[in-house]
């Protein structure tokens, strides 16, 4: 599974570094599970140099409106929604 993350997430810089000649981009970075938190970071440097590209990344998001809980196994297990409700709108802008 991590290599496939970081597949994923070489080919969305790649894709973005491309796009960005044409538009200005935000890039959220929802809050993951513990153990893919290191992406948010690796995601963040990688995109800190280009231009029109603006990130906000999940700690920052959390720092600024905490909730007790952000993860809902249930949530997502049934709707493929891992994010319990007082947390969802602050990921949804």
């Amino acid at each position: 599974m991590e290599t496939e993350i970081e597949q994923n997430v070489q080919d969305f810089i790649l894709a973005l570094t491309a796009a960005v000649q044409q538009k200005t981009y935000i890039v959220c970075v929802c809050p993951t599970s513990p153990n893919h938190r290191h992406w948010e970071g690796s995601l963040a440097s990688s995109l800190k140099g280009m231009e029109s590209v603006y990130v906000i990344k999940a700690s920052d998001v959390i720092t600024h409106y905490p909730v007790s809980r952000i993860e809902d196994p249930h949530a997502e297990e049934t709707g493929h929604i891992p994010y319990t409700s007082p947390s969802l709108p602050r990921w949804v802008l």
